[in-house]
Parts: structure tokens; C-alpha cells; sequence
């Protein structure tokens, strides 16, 4: 029989406890259902189908791993009742999240000047039942005179209420709506770049904007992304005796010229003296991305057409690259074992 467990995060619950009455008592009852198949057709409760159910259930467990599967299973404790899914309560909603899974509540906070517009509606409503009070105080005061110094010191105490309120309102507005000039300074010192990262930002410019160069860093990189790749393209068994072996060619590689049809028949010593420069032009790749395309084309056979659309240069360049490591090759075997 097949062992389930329940998916929802933190629950251990799964039929295996479930069989252990005696350990495991909280288990009875308890039952495992499958997740929804995903069928638009067919409609569960009203104005909800498969699809949408399944959608939600998933949504619910809130797990980004969460795999499902004909074998995933979530326990009935995570339903309204505990009985698993019905047509009321089709969605878990019982789970117990750690923080960081909990949904964010954003506190709403009103436009400052609604704030703005209710504050003077509120004042012009005091001043609207301010003149009532007054006639109905002068009509006491005739009955029981009051001394005159005190109710015009509660008018002006009234009035400058009113005009403390308002200014407050008004300073709150301006402070929400002008920016901290702290934070501006904080935010320009933060661009502030210096020569050093001027430099390496130009660089890097200057290495997106040479195609050939990138898209050749590009496929060398994955050739050397491991030691299975190493030797599916070279034919060396790791990347560890490849960087062996290119130290130990490169001297001589450095003294090569490159093979000219032309020129085929007169003796070239460039090779016999690793003193001596390479004469002729500059080479169009580094002497390590020839030597890989050399043991590329060995291992592969690939067409010269081929490797010149994977290094970007010419064919005719991949022809003299190839001639003249094979014939450095032949020389440092010959000047080896004869």
C-alpha cells in the first residue's frame, strides 16, 4: 500500500501514523484527499470549477517547492470541520505559517488632502454652531450677567484652537509632500562613482559591444564548465590536464607563424627557435581559444565553416590555425622521440 503524507507546511500527518491508534489518537478520523484535477468542465461548487480549485488549493499551501502530483495528498485537518473538502468549504484555509509565508497586511492610509478636506469641513461646522451658542449665552447672560474679561477669553482660547489645528494639518501635508533632504543627500552620495568603477564599467561596455570576443567567451565557457564537458569536446579527461598541457605549449606556440600556402615551400625556422618573434599579422584569438579549437576539430571533426560561425572568424583564418598547430605538434613530436 502506498504511504501518503500530508503536503501542508508544518503538518506530519500520513497514513503510516494513521494505521498506530494507540500513538497517534489524534489521527482518527483523519482523512487524505488528492488534489483537484485540473478540468474546466466540470464545476465543483457554484461559480468554481477543477481548474480553478486546484489553482487555489495550491495557492493555499503557499510553497514555491510544492510539486503536485496524482500522489500528493493533504490532510482533512486543514478544512472548515475537519471532514475535507465540501461544497461550502471546497479551499483549505487551517494552516500554520511561519512569518515569512504569512500574507503582508499594508496599513491604508488616507490621501493627506481628503485628511485636509475633512479637518476644514470640521472646523466650518464649529463655526457654524458657534453663533447659536452665542445667542443662547447672551440670552443667560442677561438672566445671570458674567463678567465680560472671561467670555472673551474663551473665544480667543476657541479661535486659537481652530488655528493650531489647521496649521498642524498644513505642516503635516508639507512634511509628507517635501522630501527628507537627508535621504537626498543619502541617495547622492550613493551615486557618487569613482575613477576605478568608471573603468570597470567601460570595460565592461567595451566587452558587450565586441560580439565575436563575447560570443567566443561564451562557448568556451561552456566547454570548460566541467570535467565531463572537457572531455566530450576535447577528448582530455579532466580540465585539470588541459591547463596541464597548455603550459607546456605555450612557449613554443608564442614563436609560431602561421601556415601560408604560399609560402609553403621555403624553409621556416620560425618554429625550430623559441627565441625568435612571430613574424606576420596579429592573431585574431588567444593562443589558449586556438589551441581548443584545434582539439575541438581533432575530437569532433568539425567542418571549418562550422567553427568559424562558433569563434567568429573566417574559414580561411580556421584553416591556418588548424595547419599550423598540427604542424607544431609534428615538430615538438619529432624533436621528442627522434
Amino acid at each position: 500500500m502506498v504511504k501518503h503524507n500530508c503536503c501542508a507546511y508544518g503538518c506530519s500527518n500520513s497514513t503510516e501514523k494513521q494505521k498506530n491508534h494507540l500513538k497517534y489518537p489524534e489521527l482518527k478520523g483523519i482523512t487524505f484527499h488528492t488534489f483537484p484535477i485540473g478540468d474546466r468542465k466540470k464545476t465543483y461548487a457554484p461559480g468554481m470549477n477543477e481548474n480553478e480549485r486546484r489553482k487555489r488549493w495550491i495557492a493555499a499551501c503557499r510553497l514555491s517547492s510544492l510539486n503536485v502530483t496524482r500522489h500528493t495528498r493533504i490532510c482533512s485537518a486543514h478544512f472548515e470541520g475537519g471532514l475535507g473538502p465540501s461544497k461550502l468549504n471546497p479551499v483549505p484555509t487551517i494552516f500554520s505559517f511561519p512569518t515569512h509565508l504569512q500574507p503582508k497586511t499594508r496599513r491604508k492610509r488616507t490621501d493627506p488632502e481628503e485628511r485636509r478636506r475633512g479637518a476644514l469641513s470640521c472646523i466650518q461646522n464649529k463655526t457654524k454652531t458657534a453663533p447659536r451658542r452665542q445667542a443662547g449665552k447672551t440670552d443667560k447672560n442677561k438672566e445671570n450677567p458674567e463678567p465680560l474679561g472671561l467670555s472673551s477669553q474663551l473665544q480667543e482660547t476657541a479661535c486659537s484652537s481652530d488655528m493650531d489645528f489647521i496649521f498642524s494639518e498644513e505642516c503635516e501635508i508639507k512634511t509628507e509632500q517635501t522630501p527628507d533632504p537627508r535621504s537626498l543627500a543619502d541617495k547622492c552620495i550613493q551615486t557618487d562613482l569613482t575613477c576605478e568603477d568608471i573603468d570597470c564599467m567601460e570595460a565592461a561596455k567595451a566587452k558587450l559591444e565586441n560580439k565575436p570576443e563575447l560570443k567566443r567567451e561564451m562557448f568556451i565557457d561552456d566547454v570548460l564548465k566541467s570535467n565531463k564537458s572537457v572531455c566530450f569536446y576535447t577528448g582530455l579527461p579532466s580540465y585539470a590536464c588541459l591547463m596541464m598541457l597548455f603550459p607546456f605549449l605555450k612557449p613554443f606556440a608564442n614563436a609560431m607563424k602561421y601556415w601560408d600556402n604560399k609560402k609553403k615551400g621555403q624553409r621556416e625556422t620560425y618554429q625550430e627557435d623559441e627565441h625568435v618573434n612571430k613574424p606576420g599579422p596579429k592573431r585574431q584569438m588567444p593562443l589558449f581559444s586556438e589551441f581548443l579549437m584545434v582539439l575541438i576539430r581533432l575530437r569532433l571533426g568539425l567542418l571549418q565553416s562550422h567553427l568559424a560561425d562558433i569563434f567568429a572568424i573566417s574559414q580561411s583564418s580556421v584553416s591556418k590555425i588548424f595547419t599550423t598547430w598540427i604542424n607544431l605538434f609534428c615538430i615538438m613530436y619529432l624533436r621528442k622521440f627522434l
